[in-house]
């Protein structure tokens, strides 16, 4: 390698005048070293914006829908609480119905339908009145992450009209990248012993903040609107 007085040097590197110039170049270099880093975890720390949730209900033969209004702002609200502690923020935007058809899922097929009703870079969620096993015809889920088998960048949530209050966050943690846990009251977990300490823990929060980013960043997800739905699902209940 040649020393820092030789005329010589590599392609693709800049030339040094000098001795006092190399030390006043490797210490502007030692300062960006220690500062990028800082420079990283501020931008971890600022807050993501809200995202924009769909919220589409099955309507059964005669046209109404399966699911009140008053259970799915209590899904929503339960999110809200967990996903929040966080970082992650969701808005309920939107509440429409899905065509007579659609209320009993029985199969993947049945799951794959729904696709053709989501709305683009937002969080869909679709409520049905049955949710069967695509593996066991014998059991119904409460919920589920689904994508599209065709073209997996087609994702979104099924959530059962008989579903308790947390399975949304739990398929909302599937669909922000978290498997299941076999800790006892974790939201990625079946087992629950203390149902109000239900919560996401530090590394689970940081895996969803980092696939928001990467949605956002991607523009799969975009942050949600001034003006859309209110932030507080509970104001919701009582709606037709």
């Amino acid at each position: 390698m040649s020393g820092p007085s030789s005329p010589a040097r590599r392609p693709g590197t800049y030339p040094v005048v000098g001795r006092r110039a190399g030390l006043q170049g490797m210490g502007a270099v030692a300062v960006a070293a220690w500062t990028q880093p800082v420079v990283g975890r501020e931008r971890r720390k600022r807050p993501l914006p809200p995202l924009p949730m769909s919220i589409a209900v099955a309507t059964d033969d005669e046209g109404e829908r399966i699911a009140s209004t008053c259970f799915l702002a209590e899904q929503v609200h339960v999110a809200r609480r967990l996903l929040g502690d966080h970082g992650v923020r969701v808005r309920w935007t939107e509440l429409r119905s899905l065509p007579p058809g659609h209320h009993r899922l029985e199969d993947a097929d049945d799951r794959d339908a729904l696709a053709e009703f989501l709305r683009p870079r937002r969080i869909n969620v679709m409520v049905v009145a049955r949710l069967r096993d695509k593996d066991d015809p014998k059991r119904l889920r409460m919920g589920v992450r689904w994508r599209l088998r065709r073209d997996l960048r087609h994702d979104y949530v099924i959530v059962a009209a008989y579903a308790v209050a947390d399975v949304l966050t739990h398929e909302l943690g599937h669909f922000f990248g978290n498997g299941h846990s076999h800790v006892v009251d974790n939201v990625m977990s079946y087992r629950r012993k203390h149902p109000e300490r239900v919560a996401f823990d530090a590394r689970q929060g940081a895996k969803m903040r980092g696939v928001v980013r990467r949605h956002l960043a991607r523009k799969t997800l975009v942050p949600a609107r001034v003006g859309d739905r209110s932030d507080d699902a509970r104001d919701s209940c009582g709606e037709d």
